[in-house]
């Protein structure tokens, strides 16, 4: 009965420890992937010129930061960086996508349709982004109304 026991048990901690084993190796592919798919969307390059953008947008709206701008690109740069990005938008990547759905994104985004939506994409989301918001501005005056407005 003990030997029955022991076996049983040995049986069952060496298909958990596979089981943890292989968990381990699908998650490490598919960060391997994650890490693929950042190389070819530009990741990298995409984080600096949000860094920079950003620090340009603060100065442009406030023009008496202007000798301060290297100072604010530093700070931009410190946290919008690459290396503090990554690990975010790596785990975030894995929350929402199997490995064989990042797969499939980096085969498209080594197309010539996915690099150009790669490279329109930001161009593309800060338009829409303009122009909602001049929209709205535009009916301010609506929305204005309506919140003084009594109730019935």
């Amino acid at each position: 009965m003990k030997l029955k026991f022991l076996a049983l048990s040995s049986v069952m901690m060496f298909a958990l420890i596979t089981a943890h084993a292989q968990s381990n190796s699908d998650s490490a592919q598919k960060y391997q992937q994650i890490e693929e798919l950042f190389k070819v969307t530009k990741l990298e390059e995409s984080c600096h010129s949000t860094a920079q953008q950003a620090a340009e947008q603060v100065v442009a709206q406030n023009k008496q930061l202007e000798n301060k701008k290297a100072e604010i690109e530093s700070f931009y740069a410190k946290y919008l960086s690459y290396e503090k990005m990554k690990p975010m938008m790596a785990k975030l990547y894995a929350q929402h996508y199997t490995t064989d759905e990042i797969k499939e994104l980096v085969r498209f985004y080594k197309t010539p349709a996915g690099q150009k939506f790669n490279a329109a994409s930001v161009s593309i989301a800060t338009e829409a982004f303009m122009a909602n918001n001049a929209l709205l501005q535009s009916k301010q005056q609506e929305l204005q109304n309506l919140i003084n407005q009594q109730n019935p």
